[in-house]
């Protein structure tokens, strides 16, 4: 860790512990207005100059909208327990995950008049809790083993709240997984994430290797259906896994063990754009994911970004064209698609590699600006 990494770290930990993470009255378009908007999601020291593809370039856009839009706003990093001083004429905020403890605080400080709009980067609390609850008892009857696990779901009651939501905007698309777990609410929006501009798509057909499979993804390696993959590809020794996180579960990691296998590698954080993403993804055919719960998938987007093609459990919240959907919530359920990909022919595979490049440009950075924008003068112009 160099020193301006070591600074940073020191400086996000002092703003934390003394509750500093938040900027007022944020202007980027210079406009001049009363109206004001408070967004509970994401801060920190260098969010004015998040890089694309992070989670603070995603709230930081956010903001941008919402200033375009009309209003001063105000940025609340998840961590930061606030007092509301002010009268904001719009709330949006995240609610959905265990680190969004602050939100019903904020919510509950609000005047009434306040237009809200929650904000859901994956499904509703109550369906990720059972799904997740589901896996943990899956584990337990293969492993006969109990392990503490990462959860990913919020203890917020939506059916609690939800009478205060004016306005739903969630990471995902519609009738998919997350838009189908708020089936009740009417004024939904969906959203895809965006991912870096530089990942470079130029793949070398000789390189490609369709026996090579990625797993991309960050915390909760029980939750996004890891220990399936593992123990499929432990079974399958003739396929090669690529895990890739930042993420190091070491009670999970320990219990498998995966050192022993040769087809299993992990490697620890790998950035979406960096040379090293690049060789990597150059040489796999398939990026897997067994999310439990899922929302629209930055990890899904960047592995179609480099023509990689998704294998996905069904509840994964992805765009279902070019990729392969696993029905079963089991070693069969997956056996039963890979054996297919086994046997696809090269230029099918080339064709569908090329089409999931295309897809992947809805997750652009411009794309995603463009959408917000619009979102926000429409919510705007609603009264």
């Amino acid at each position: 860790m160099n020193i301006t990494k070591i600074t940073n770290y020191i400086y996000e930990k002092y703003l934390t512990v003394f509750n500093k993470n938040f900027i007022v009255d944020f202007n980027p378009y210079k406009i001049k207005t009363k109206k004001k908007a408070i967004l509970y999601y994401k801060y920190s020291r260098n969010f004015k100059d998040a890089k694309i593809g992070t989670t603070d370039y995603q709230c930081l856009c956010i903001a941008k909208a919402i200033n375009k839009a009309g209003y001063l706003v105000t940025i609340v990093d998840r961590k930061v327990k606030i007092k509301v001083t002010q009268n904001y004429e719009i709330f949006v905020g995240a609610f959905n995950t265990g680190g969004f403890v602050n939100f019903v605080n904020i919510l509950n400080q609000l005047n009434k008049k306040t237009k809200v709009v929650g904000l859901s980067t994956g499904a509703n609390p109550k369906h990720m809790k059972e799904q997740f609850r589901k896996r943990e008892k899956m584990f337990k009857k293969r492993n006969k083993i109990s392990l503490a696990h990462i959860s990913r779901f919020s203890t917020i009651d939506f059916n609690k709240i939800k009478k205060k939501f004016n306005y739903l905007i969630y990471f995902g698309y519609k009738k998919g997984f997350v838009d189908k777990s708020y089936k009740r609410f009417r004024n939904k929006i969906d959203l895809q994430p965006c991912i870096s501009d530089k990942i470079k798509t130029n793949r070398n057909k000789k390189k490609i290797n369709l026996k090579n499979y990625i797993y991309y993804s960050g915390s909760g390696f029980l939750h996004k259906g890891l220990d399936l993959i593992i123990e499929y590809f432990i079974k399958n020794q003739n396929l090669k896994l690529h895990i890739c996180s930042p993420s190091y579960e070491k009670k999970f990691l320990d219990f498998y063990n995966i050192s022993k296998y040769e087809n299993i590698i992990y490697y620890g954080n790998v950035k979406e754009d960096s040379l090293k993403a690049e060789k990597l993804f150059s040489k796999c055919g398939y990026i897997i994911s067994m999310n439990c719960s899922g929302g629209g998938s930055a990890s899904l987007a960047v592995g179609r970004r480099y023509g990689l093609i998704p294998v996905v459990w069904k509840n994964e919240d992805c765009n279902t064209k070019a990729c392969f959907i696993i029905s079963k919530e089991s070693y069969s359920g997956i056996d039963k698609v890979i054996k297919k990909l086994i046997k696809i022919d090269f230029n099918k595979y080339l064709k569908l590699s090329k089409e999931n490049v295309k897809i992947s440009q809805e997750n652009s950075s411009n794309y995603y600006q463009k959408r917000l924008f619009k979102i926000f003068k429409k919510l705007n112009a609603k009264k």
